[in-house]
């Protein structure tokens, strides 16, 4: 029995041997292609793929790697192998449940680089979705370490589709027999280069005996098309 014992705890060390090695080389590989291989892809569609899926690749493989590690110690002896595997899974389960928690929540597309969130004790931005943790810029420049297993606390704000518009807004003057402010607002939603879904402002702002004054608010994808916007409308009511 103490010989078929020593074999068993032989053939754990190769194979542990054999295992380490393998992780050494997943690390050397992830490591050149994080710094050699993403300068070598000049697509930026390739590039954001790679940047969203390239982590959950890693993360499944080191789950497998460490299903496979769990098995050649238990395989030999199981009573010596799953006390061994108790106590390490006891020593680090908060570690492993946020690096799954990880590659789940990088599966679902929840997260990404920018993103707005707040919870009770943070605030802030996205700036980098690491292995175990996500870094937060807070409102001041302060950087925050948030566990994935704790983003079920957060709210994530999402940007609107408006949020980046651009806004223009000047004044026309209109003969007073031609005033009709929803009519001038309906035209002006159908300019172009004017964002119809970001409602137009129109505004009476002061009147005399011929003419008015109308203010107009528009928003644009850029400020470049102002001119543009500005020609056209006044062109319309002069």
């Amino acid at each position: 029995m103490g010989e078929g014992f020593g074999i068993s705890i032989y053939i754990l060390l190769v194979n542990l041997g054999l295992l380490a090695a393998l992780g050494g080389a997943m690390l050397l590989v992830f490591a050149l292609f994080d710094r050699v291989g993403m300068r070598l892809v000049k697509s930026r569609k390739w590039k954001r793929l790679l940047g969203k899926y390239l982590p959950i690749v890693k993360g499944i493989a080191w789950v497998c790697y460490g299903i496979y590690l769990v098995y050649l110690i238990v395989m030999p002896q199981p009573i010596v192998g799953g006390v061994i595997i108790v106590a390490l899974g006891l020593a680090s389960w908060r570690y492993l449940l946020d690096y799954i928690a990880g590659i789940v929540f990088r599966m679902q597309g929840n997260f990404s680089i920018g993103q707005r969130i707040k919870s009770v004790s943070v605030q802030g931005s996205i700036s980098r979705l690491l292995s175990t943790n996500v870094e937060i810029k807070g409102e001041r420049g302060e950087t925050y370490l948030v566990p994935y297993s704790k983003f079920a606390e957060v709210i994530v704000e999402k940007p609107s589709a408006f949020h980046n518009l651009k806004v223009l807004s000047f004044s026309i003057h209109v003969r007073n027999d031609e005033l009709d402010i929803p009519a001038i607002k309906s035209r002006v939603m159908n300019f172009p280069w004017v964002i119809a879904g970001a409602e137009p402002k129109v505004e009476l702002k002061r009147q005399n005996e011929a003419t008015s004054e109308v203010q107009i608010v528009v928003h644009a994808l850029h400020a470049r098309y102002f001119p543009l916007i500005e020609s056209e409308i006044r062109q319309t009511f002069h």
